[in-house]
């Protein structure tokens, strides 16, 4: 189980998004300094902004991995809440009773 505080994984994402400004920044000072095309410009900016979803994306991701390890017991009741509410409602509420409380009987 992958334990992670979500002050580091803050830390990571802004870290991420420090870098990213950094190097558009330089890609931009060096573009400048050659005289491209403006179309080059526009692929910068599109990148970076992809590399920036991406990492938001994962920042994200992992932040709510790290608060459902925190403590899992609420997630898992709400689960098992959802399970049986859908086996009572599509079988009856004979099959939504006989489900196993604890996901350990069921084995």
């Amino acid at each position: 189980m992958r334990k992670r505080d979500h002050k580091t994984i803050y830390t990571d994402f802004k870290d991420d998004l420090k870098a990213l400004g950094d190097l558009y920044e330089k890609a931009t000072f060096g573009l400048n300094a050659q005289k491209v095309e403006p179309t080059f410009h526009s692929s910068l900016a599109e990148i970076v902004f992809h590399r920036g979803y991406v990492a938001f994306e994962v920042f994200l991701s992992t932040l709510f991995v790290a608060y459902i390890n925190q403590d899992s017991a609420a997630f898992q009741a709400a689960y098992e809440q959802q399970a049986k509410t859908f086996i009572s409602n599509r079988f009856g509420p004979w099959w939504g009773e006989s489900f196993p409380s604890d996901s350990r009987e069921a084995c």
